[in-house]
Parts: structure tokens; sequence; C-alpha cells
């Protein structure tokens, strides 16, 4: 999966929560996908 799109703003698409995810991912060997609300993807 490369994107993942939330309306989910207050837990999944925090801007403060996104960088510890990526760190507690990308320490397990994986990588995070990118994390857009739908005005994000659309350039609203």
């Amino acid at each position: 999966m490369d994107i993942l799109l939330t309306w989910n703003c207050r837990h999944i698409a925090n801007a403060a929560i996104v960088g510890r995810l990526r760190r507690l991912v990308e320490g397990q060997g994986h990588e995070l996908p990118e994390i857009y609300t739908p005005e994000e993807l659309l350039g609203e």
C-alpha cells in the first residue's frame, strides 16, 4: 500500500503522531504509507 486515505485527523493524519508511527514502523523493517486526508489528496 502506497497511500492511506483517512478522515481521522485526530489520530491517524495527525502530524505529531505520524512521526512516531514512521519511526516505529521503520524500526520493524517496514515502510509507512503516505497518509493523506481527502482534501490533501485532491489539492484543496
